[in-house]
């Protein structure tokens, strides 16, 4: 998801959403394929808490595709953004997702 973000912050692929959709797709299918097959119960268990992620993000995906989200500064994209703790010795910092260039700064 990060080069379809890429692609269309900087205008290279207007396209990256509908084209990370159909690996999502792809993907997805392929995992329900594998969990269709023999699996031990930890594997089975395993995949299926993956699928329910990969749906959720392909669900994501799919919206940003109809509001015609054209860039990271969208409310769309925006809202798919989240905190999180960065580990390292000293000093703590929250992170969050800048959306001017696409990195990281620490608050």
């Amino acid at each position: 998801c990060m080069k379809a973000l890429m692609d269309i912050s900087s205008g290279s692929d207007q396209r990256a959403l509908d084209k990370y959709y159909s690996f999502c797709e792809k993907q997805i299918q392929a995992m329900v394929s594998r969990v269709r097959g023999r699996l031990s119960n930890l594997q089975r268990k395993l995949m299926s808490q993956m699928l329910i992620l990969d749906v959720h993000a392909r669900d994501v995906v799919q919206d940003m595709i109809r509001e015609k989200a054209q860039g990271i500064g969208e409310f769309i994209w925006a809202k798919q953004m989240r905190y999180y703790w960065e580990t390292c010795e000293e000093p703590k910092e929250i992170k969050e997702y800048e959306e001017d260039d696409g990195s990281v700064e620490g608050k």
